[in-house]
């Protein structure tokens, strides 16, 4: 039995050998990294929240507002469109596609529905008491 078992271990010691020769070695790859800033078009370059959507578009809470980026740029949503307070804390996404967003220092929470047609509907505030 010892032959046996001796004979299965070499010929299993040979088989992964063979595979790893065979195999080649793993070659490592370079992802591709890219830094953004403000020269970018992100309004600022402190941020507090990074949130991927269901479309998949990353939204970023700014200390300036909100800002979307699509892969090529940014669409930035701040005071002049009706955000507010600008300092976002947090972002997060319902199952009808709005996201809701939290402000920082009072500024309770922000509904917001990117697919609407009328500017003064884009953002409805609920104060936090």
């Amino acid at each position: 039995m010892s032959i046996r078992r001796t004979g299965l271990a070499s010929r299993l010691v040979c088989f992964v050998s063979l595979t790893l020769a065979f195999a080649g070695a793993p070659r490592a790859e370079r992802l591709p990294i890219r830094n953004y800033g403000i020269g970018h078009g992100l309004p600022a370059d402190t941020v507090s929240r990074v949130f991927q959507v269901s479309r998949g578009f990353l939204w970023f809470g700014t200390r300036v507002g909100l800002s979307r980026f699509d892969g090529h740029g940014f669409v930035n949503y701040g005071a002049k469109e009706g955000l507010p307070v600008e300092v976002i804390v947090d972002i997060a996404e319902d199952p009808t596609g709005v996201y809701w967003v939290a402000m920082w220092g009072g500024g309770g929470v922000v509904r917001f529905d990117p697919r609407s047609t009328d500017p003064a509907r884009l953002f409805t505030s609920y104060p936090l008491g």
